[in-house]
């Protein structure tokens, strides 16, 4: 398969330059509007509320949200520190502690009971 590009043979600094006036940058993608953070955050207490709302016991319910969070950041968290460790080990590292802090946040979790039904707290009788 034979692919035909049109490349031209030269272009002139002076169209560089206006394309390089034009050109996206990495930096203007990463930037964080507040617009953008109150979308986000308004995106994220629609779901809490939307929870609360189709539960009949939603402190539970919001507990174990948090724990399915937590254990997707911790596993994230391993993945990108054993996609680096070959790289960097200093970033490996820092990956890996805070997937322990995240580790911390469910140990705590499992600790602060949310009523009697709650499946997670050991002091009233849940599952570990």
């Amino acid at each position: 398969m034979t692919q035909s590009f049109n490349i031209p043979d030269s272009i002139s600094s002076e169209a560089l330059e206006d394309h390089l006036k034009n050109a996206p940058t990495d930096a203007a993608d990463k930037v964080v509007t507040k617009d953008h953070f109150d979308d986000v955050f308004d995106e994220a207490e629609h779901w809490v509320q939307r929870a609360a709302s189709s539960s009949n016991n939603p402190l539970i319910v919001h507990k174990l949200m948090m724990v399915y969070i937590i254990d997707r950041m911790i596993h994230f968290h391993e993945r990108v520190a054993e996609d680096c460790k070959l790289e960097d080990k200093d970033s490996s590292a820092a990956w890996l502690k805070d997937a322990g802090k995240f580790q911390a946040m469910i140990n705590i979790l499992q600790t602060i009971e949310c009523g009697p039904d709650d499946p997670m707290c050991a002091s009233c009788g849940g599952h570990d």
